[in-house]
């Protein structure tokens, strides 16, 4: 892990291209994501051009939706409807967020898998971000403080896959990435929203691992 696009590694990755969908919030700078993952860990790749980087949060779980940074969402391999999904957020600074979150606007901070690790390297055109996150800390979500108070246990996503999230098949994700100061949203996945916001659990997409 150091957050070096050039691993020979990456290049068995198909790339995929983030886009804004939302008519007058373009960008011409390009952010492509690839997918990789072991037996037991998950690990996800940013590459950002970027002329004007504004990196500026440096604790964990700050607001750091307010710098450049990429986010990874991920959520239970159902075919919906979705109920929650998890959030990571990385700045630029390397700093990020990992939150729970479940509809309609509950977020859950304390989840803070130990296993993550991020790492960002500045480039002569922008910057990279190299991430890793095992499986096992995606099947502990339930165990997350605060997890269980939600009476209709019909809406607990993971808690209800956790058998299968430690070796999973495939997974539910999107990807996007916050471009300052333009303040335009990237997304792999079409949220399908009037206005730039990645958090449409239905409108993810599916990752499918080889075995």
């Amino acid at each position: 892990m150091d957050g070096d696009a050039r691993d020979a590694a990456w290049a068995r990755a198909t790339p995929l291209a983030l886009r804004s969908f939302w008519p007058n919030r373009n960008t011409s700078e390009r952010t492509e994501v690839r997918v990789l993952h072991s037996s037991i860990r998950l690990f996800v790749l940013f590459v950002c051009e970027d002329v004007e980087i504004v990196a500026t949060r440096t604790a964990r779980d700050d607001h750091t939706f307010r710098d450049d940074c990429v986010e990874v969402f991920l959520a239970a391999p159902l075919p919906g409807p979705l109920s929650e999904g998890l959030n990571i957020e990385v700045s630029a600074t390397g700093a990020w967020a990992d939150v729970l979150y479940r509809k309609p606007n509950w977020l859950n901070y304390d989840w803070n898998p130990p296993g993550l690790n991020a790492v960002v390297k500045r480039t002569l055109t922008g910057w990279t971000v190299e991430l890793a996150l095992p499986f096992a800390d995606i099947a502990a979500v339930a165990a997350v403080h605060g997890y269980a108070d939600l009476l209709d246990a019909s809406r607990m996503d993971f808690r209800n896959t956790a058998e299968s999230l430690a070796r999973p098949l495939r997974l539910r994700a999107n990807f996007a990435r916050w471009h300052r100061p333009e303040n335009v949203l990237t997304v792999w996945s079409d949220p399908r929203r009037p206005t730039p916001h990645a958090l449409e659990l239905d409108r993810y997409g599916w990752l499918v691992f080889d075995r």
